[in-house]
């Protein structure tokens, strides 16, 4: 499977890579027919085949065409007819398909036996990347899979991107065998190709989609596709990134990466998780197996020759290849499945050079720019006030929408007076106006990129860029500090939580490091102050204070900003009915969620009727929303580490206002709870004729190692059980409301 296929689109800082790799189009396996250019101005030339040199598309007899003026380059199959086969009819070369396809089915079938319940086989998963002797960048996949269940009928469409001018794509290959021997091919002129409805945040006025439908899929098919994605032109040949991964949700009879380059050119790679699944043996065999290969690469090194080109190949394989296997809060499979990454380049130089460069040729003030900046921060003496006025207008009044052309926009933004004047841009864009705005108040700041971590942590051990977002370094006071302007909900010094614990890349620094993942309270980070008083009847009032950092701020304003204010106590409602059947809200306050000069705060006011459980003599009361649970350490062994999304810290205060004709009889104890990266400390106290209660819950890091899981595991079990502990109270002797009960006994005796 391709790198970008397990990368989710946010933002395309990478715009040659999402022009040429995040785009994959289509190849041909057999000769084509012909070749056609199509020209700006209009018209076509066609031709048995067009050779791409030096800027110039060239043709026998057409003479030569300049790049600039060509938007498309396609060619078509020979074949131009769907073709049908059926038990007992199918001839020539159609038998000879179905009996692969057959053959194909077999292999599936045996491989699907080993794993009840899977969805399907993936047979064959096979990518070739060429750079070819003209430096233009090409893409081989052939894919053949055996669906088992409906939820793999999508298979049968295929949807494929590419830069209009700068690459083009074919299908060479997409069709079924049904279970009952049926063959369906599609029928090339049934290939569509449009722009890609990428909605209203992402734009790029070259992106086309080649899009298909492979005929007759249905559960129980083979279907099997290949096709080739060319750039043709690419910005800067030296911008390639063969990646592959080689493990999926479903088995995998074989995987495959072939990497191509001319002779002489060298190919600088690395590979991740190779022994955690797929054509290892285990035992005294795997161990012999393992002690062979130390000390070796798992690839094998060819010459091959191609249309008289010399290239050096280099290919990796693994076969029976087990499925991931999902776990409560596992890492991304782009963490833990094997992988391949690869690059034409030993250092970091060129990259730092080119976008280093571009990246500072887009941050100049313009006279409008300079006018903001001065509005924003003139009244404010304290830096790092005036950095957040200047963050905080990016992030509201620069509308979030990416437009990409070339790499220069692609990886390095528009001009900052551009994005000013327009109003609008992406995670590169406003990161370059930002810089651009805090240059002007003295602070030092540079664009880095980076790879989210719900895309999984990505540490390259050589110049390979698989980036997908791009936020703000800065040195303000001392220190070093990471902003994103994407977000809307973020209040100043907070960084949104899929940027924390990632790698940065600082191009015009030449620097890379990793963004810290900060302390609970600045993480994931809550603190309550609760009043209650507790009625003779068992009535429970609560007034709930709850003041909040980080994640939980910037999740507590997006969610409630969606909420019209007609209906907010009723989402409030909600919110109590799942603490306690029957609560009622009495007052409910909160600030503009819009406003981020003020920190967030919810207050709130309520009552749980019938609150206490009787048992027997004695009543028994929980605190409202005491009780932990944690389902991620349900498991008592785990494959992967467990990953949250940051640190996070619960603090809590409550004060209980018990009725005269009640005392406490027994109270859970004080813990102080550790384990690796979690500590839980609980206490109640009887002050002043109150009951007091005091917790706080701690986190540290995001990633919990599986040699830490069992420790970790226990740690979190023993704040489960202690949470669960309740308070026993019992009625007072002579009291008026035990009187009051005690003739109501002596009248139900009667």
């Amino acid at each position: 499977m391709m790198m970008t296929e397990r990368l989710g689109k946010r933002c395309f800082i990478t715009g040659v890579l999402a022009a040429v790799w995040a785009a994959i189009a289509l190849a041909p396996c057999r000769a084509p027919a012909s070749e056609t250019v199509v020209r700006r101005e209009g018209g076509r030339s066609t031709a048995s085949a067009f050779t791409f040199a030096d800027g110039w598309f060239t043709a026998p007899g057409l003479g030569r065409i300049a790049r600039d003026d060509v938007k498309d380059w396609w060619f078509r199959p020979a074949e131009t007819a769907a073709q049908t086969s059926v038990p007992g009819r199918a001839t020539g070369a159609s038998a000879a398909d179905v009996k692969r396809l057959e053959a194909y089915r077999r292999q599936g079938l045996e491989l699907a036996g080993k794993y009840p319940g899977t969805a399907g086989v993936i047979i064959l998963d096979d990518g070739r990347y060429t750079l070819t002797a003209a430096l233009h960048h090409k893409y081989r996949y052939h894919f053949v899979g055996l669906i088992l269940n409906e939820s793999l009928l999508n298979w049968a469409r295929l949807e494929l991107g590419f830069s209009e001018g700068r690459s083009r794509r074919s299908i060479s290959l997409a069709r079924c065998l049904t279970k009952d021997g049926r063959l369906y091919t599609l029928d090339p002129n049934e290939i569509r190709i449009g722009r890609p409805g990428g909605g209203t945040v992402y734009f790029d006025p070259n992106s086309r989609v080649m899009s298909a439908t492979i005929p007759g899929v249905e559960v129980g098919s083979v279907v099997e596709y290949i096709y080739e994605y060319e750039a043709y032109a690419p910005a800067d040949w030296r911008l390639f990134f063969p990646g592959f991964y080689f493990q999926s949700e479903l088995p995998v009879r074989r995987s495959i990466l072939t990497v191509r380059t001319p002779a002489g050119i060298p190919l600088y790679s690395w590979e991740e998780n190779w022994d955690v699944a797929g054509g290892e043996r285990t035992g005294l065999l795997g161990a012999l197996q393992k002690l062979i290969r130390l000390g070796r690469r798992p690839f094998r090194r060819t010459r091959v020759k191609e249309d008289g080109i010399v290239y050096t190949s280099w290919r990796w394989e693994k076969d029976n290849v087990p499925p991931v296997v999902q776990e409560p809060l596992m890492p991304p499979n782009s963490e833990v499945t094997p992988a391949v990454h690869a690059t034409l380049m030993k250092t970091w130089d060129h990259l730092n050079r080119i976008t280093g460069g571009m990246q500072q040729e887009r941050m100049v003030p313009t006279p409008e720019i300079e006018a903001k900046t001065r509005e924003l921060t003139r009244d404010e003496p304290d830096i790092e006030a005036r950095i957040a006025r200047l963050y905080h207008w990016v992030q509201k009044n620069i509308r979030y929408i990416s437009i990409k052309s070339s790499l220069s926009s692609g990886w390095s933004g528009h001009p900052a007076g551009e994005t000013f004047r327009q109003g609008y841009g992406d995670c590169t864009d406003k990161a370059i106006l930002f810089c651009t705005m805090l240059h002007l108040i003295g602070i030092e700041a540079e664009p880095v990129v980076l790879r989210t971590n719900d895309a999984g942590v990505f540490l390259p051990r050589l110049p390979v860029l698989a980036c997908n977002h791009c936020i703000t370094e800065l040195r303000v006071n001392g220190k070093r500090m990471y902003l994103d302007c994407t977000t809307q909900d973020h209040r100043y010094p907070s960084l949104r939580a899929d940027d924390h614990g990632v790698l940065a890349i600082n191009f015009i620094r030449g620097e890379r490091r990793i963004i810290p993942i900060p302390p609970g309270r600045l993480g994931l980070g809550k603190v309550a102050r609760d009043r209650m008083t507790l009625s003779p009847d068992g009535t429970l009032s609560v007034r709930s204070r709850n003041r909040y950092a980080g994640m939980y701020e910037a999740r507590l304003r997006t969610g409630w900003k969606r909420v019209p204010d007609a209906l907010r106590k009723q989402v409030m409602q909600q919110y109590l009915n799942g603490i306690a059947p029957g609560a009622r809200l009495r007052d409910f306050q909160m600030p503009d969620p819009q406003d981020l000069s003020k920190p967030f705060r919810l207050e709130y006011t309520y009552e749980l009727p019938a609150y206490l459980v009787r048992a027997g003599s004695l009543r028994i009361f929980q605190v409202p929303e005491r009780e932990r649970k944690f389902p991620e350490v349900a498991l008592e062994r785990r494959r992967y580490d467990i990953v949250y999304r940051t640190s996070e810290a619960r603090e809590r205060r409550a004060e209980i206002s018990l009725p005269p004709d009640l005392k406490v009889v027994d109270l859970p104890p004080d813990v102080d709870i550790r384990g690796p990266h979690v500590r839980y400390r609980e206490s109640f106290r009887i002050t002043k004729g109150k009951l007091v209660f005091k917790s706080l819950y701690e986190r540290s890091g995001r990633r919990i190692g599986l040699r830490k899981y069992s420790a970790y595991r226990r740690a979190l079990q023993r704040i489960e059980v202690a949470t669960h502990k309740p308070v026993y109270l019992e009625g007072v002797q002579n009291s008026p409301s035990a009187a009051r009960e005690s003739g109501l006994q002596s009248s139900r005796a009667r």
